[in-house]
């Protein structure tokens, strides 16, 4: 066998293979006397067909099949006697596959870089030090008391925070472009038109309001966006403000919005004001949590002391990983080498799956 390498543009490398005629041929031929003895073919008795008959019906199939072998088995020990690293799948291309000559072929991939480390010693690396304070563990209990806020009547104007019922229409060049009846909205939040959200701090119960808006010209320019009735009207808080944003791509019907604007007249009714309220830290709140305390301990003290512990695991693994970011970042900063096209590729492509993964959820 006979092996040539070629160095293209970077870590790619061109491998030129070379099977001999006569070890081709004598894997054909018992190829062929191996199909002979197990194909059934009428007129003939199993295990009898002539080797003439064999060549002649499956003489092109055999012959594929032992180059499609012989080519993996020598590039796999060529790669091996060349000590080649691959990084990537090779790219394989027949150059001769004709009876009487040698088999040859040429496979193309990219290659491991080679490099040599540096002196570990030289190097400095900074250590993320952090620690959970008791404002922190403050902090994380009025986030727990946040997820669980209880919605009471509001008999007031709208203002941040509240959740707001409201239905509304935005027209462009007095056409329909975007409609909701019965949506929810929590004031000061992501996800809602700037100017609606603008539009319904101050506005009371079965008040209506006029407000410009800016779109999209390729949000403008949809049609009727009719959005189905919300038939709970007291919806939980993590459904406000869905589909609240016209500007959104996902009404525009593409991934990407026209910069280009146009105004756009909307109308707004309040058909619910509601406030929050957090929830008192009491039993009831600790028995949701699963706060199980010992009979002489205070189940308040147990709640703090099991959050400090869940955040100081968290905050470990955190430290962890900067650290680990880190050490990779000043490895990377101090060695001076290639990355194969191909193992990129493949961590954009397997990125850009997790993020599509994340905007379906």
């Amino acid at each position: 066998m006979r092996v040539s390498i070629e160095t293209a543009e970077g870590l790619t490398r061109k491998m030129t293979i070379a099977v001999p005629s006569r070890t081709f041929e004598d894997e054909f031929a018992e190829r062929v006397r191996k199909t002979a003895s197990q194909v059934k073919l009428p007129g003939f008795r199993p295990g009898r067909v002539p080797i003439s008959e064999v060549r002649r019906r499956f003489g092109t199939q055999l012959r594929q099949e032992v180059a499609s072998e012989l080519l993996e088995t020598s590039l796999s020990k060529a790669v091996r006697e060349q000590e080649l690293a691959m990084a990537s799948r090779a790219n394989v291309e027949i150059v001769t596959l004709e009876a009487g000559t040698d088999f040859e072929f040429t496979a193309t991939f990219e290659v491991l870089p080679e490099f040599e480390l540096v002196d570990l010693g030289t190097l400095r690396v900074r250590q993320p030090i952090a620690e959970v304070s008791d404002a922190d563990v403050d902090a994380m209990v009025h986030t727990l008391r946040e997820q669980r806020v209880s919605w009471h009547t509001a008999d007031r104007p709208a203002r941040e925070a509240d959740r707001v019922l409201i239905d509304y229409t935005l027209k462009v060049d007095g056409a329909v472009v975007n409609e909701g009846e019965g949506k929810l909205l929590i004031v000061g939040t992501d996800g809602v038109l700037p100017e609606l959200d603008a539009a319904v701090r101050g506005m009371s119960v079965d008040e209506t309001r006029a407000f410009p808006a800016t779109l999209p010209a390729q949000s403008a320019a949809t049609t009727h966006d009719h959005h189905d009735h919300d038939h709970d009207r007291h919806a939980d808080a993590g459904d406000s403000n869905a589909d609240l944003d016209p500007r959104s791509s996902k009404l525009g019907g593409s991934d990407s919005v026209d910069p280009t604007t146009r105004p756009a007249i909307g109308e707004v009714t309040v058909r619910g004001i509601e406030e929050s309220s957090l929830p008192d830290l009491d039993d009831d709140f600790y028995d949701q949590l699963g706060i199980v305390a010992a009979e002489d301990e205070d189940r308040a003290a147990k709640l703090r002391e099991d959050v400090r512990d869940r955040m100081v695991v968290e905050l470990g693994n955190a430290l962890r990983d900067a650290q680990r970011r880190e050490v990779l970042t000043v490895l990377a900063r101090s060695h001076d080498f290639g990355l194969p096209q191909a193992m990129v590729d493949a961590e954009v492509a397997e990125e850009k799956v997790r993020l599509a993964r994340m905007l379906d959820n």
